[in-house]
């Protein structure tokens, strides 16, 4: 009498014997599904993963009986779980073989939200692995099905800058900086670039947009400094010419000491 085993089952675990009321459940589960009520099945192992959510084996079956019933939502976001489940448990490649299998449920689907919040588990699991164009990859598809996402873009800037192409970099940077200035977001501007002028100091491009800003904001001394350090690198490339013209722009500042330009 299946209802007696649920009853023992919910005294297990109001005794705090998860283990024991959670085997109770599964073996109740199995026997719904081997009935054909499905319903009930998916319902226990649910108080079953409730108990244990590392529970791979309960999941796995769970996501299985939802997806047989066209539950797709639920059954997405199981798999991400089961994705999850790997993570905290150190097996970036299982969780990458989960969250990609959720990415495939999603696309299938049509769940936007749900593929965009899966893409960015598989962006970071790849920057964690050191997977820089495999994250990239990943990182467009994001972009493209969320144009406004401000977590992927800045990903994107920095794994250009981490592979050491300068001219996609500078390009999502100088797209990310014009929507935070059209939106008045100067602080996240500045924040911005002040970041990846640590991460990359040697990228002149980078410095030479934070000197700019600071000028913009009335923080001449930072921009001059800023400034100072664009020379040097302009110096040291052998860029002459771009060197001048960063001088000037010192000069324009009027700063307290122009001898040294």
């Amino acid at each position: 009498y299946l209802p007696v085993h649920i009853r023992m089952a919910e005294i297990l675990t109001a005794e705090n014997r998860p283990d024991a009321a959670a085997q109770k459940y599964q073996v109740v589960a199995a026997t719904y599904k081997a009935r054909g009520e499905v319903g009930r099945s998916i319902r226990l192992l649910n108080r079953v993963l409730n108990l244990n959510p590392l529970d791979v084996t309960a999941r796995t079956e769970l996501i299985e009986l939802l997806k047989s019933q066209g539950q797709m939502t639920d059954a997405i976001s199981h798999v991400a779980e089961l994705g999850r489940t790997y993570y905290e448990l150190a097996d970036l490649d299982g969780a990458r073989e989960q969250y990609a299998r959720a990415l495939e449920l999603a696309q299938k689907s049509g769940d936007r939200i749900w593929s965009v919040k899966i893409l960015h588990e598989l962006g970071d699991i790849d920057v964690q692995r050191l997977a820089w164009r495999d994250a990239l990859k990943v990182y467009e598809q994001v972009k493209t099905l969320a144009p406004g996402d401000e977590r992927a873009r800045i990903a994107l800037i920095d794994l250009y800058f981490r592979i050491d192409n300068q001219r996609s970099g500078v390009a999502e940077l100088d797209e990310q900086l014009k929507h935070l200035i059209t939106h008045r977001q100067f602080s996240n501007a500045t924040i911005l670039l002040e970041e990846l002028a640590n991460s990359y100091p040697g990228h002149g491009a980078i410095i030479a947009r934070l000197a700019r800003v600071y000028q913009d904001q009335g923080r001449k001394a930072d921009a001059i400094n800023r400034y100072e350090g664009l020379i040097e690198l302009q110096i040291q490339s052998g860029a002459q010419a771009q060197a001048r013209e960063t001088i000037q722009a010192v000069l324009a500042l009027s700063p307290e000491d122009p001898a040294p330009f």
